[in-house]
């Protein structure tokens, strides 16, 4: 099984090789990964892909460590929270 990391390359490595990859993974996220590497996302899990260039960097900061009611609750019934690539 592919580790969060390895697909995320993939992609990038995809949007490096294709440029209409590329375009459809910034204009269309989820049918973009869907289609280039197979993985369906869940209906309320939200992708946004940025492009950094000369003038923009992106920085990703990871979750809070304090968790809402919603976190909690999944993490208590024994689901995962994390991004599913």
């Amino acid at each position: 099984m592919d580790t969060q990391p390895s697909l995320q390359q993939k992609l990038i490595d995809m949007a490096d090789d294709d440029g209409a990859f590329r375009k459809r993974l910034l204009d269309d996220p989820r049918t973009a990964i869907q289609e280039g590497i197979g993985v369906e996302l869940p209906g309320d899990f939200n992708v946004v892909v940025h492009e950094d260039d000369v003038q923009t960097a992106h920085l990703v900061l990871p979750p809070s460590a304090e968790m809402t009611d919603s976190q909690l609750a999944q993490v208590t019934g024994g689901d995962c929270a994390n991004w599913p690539l």
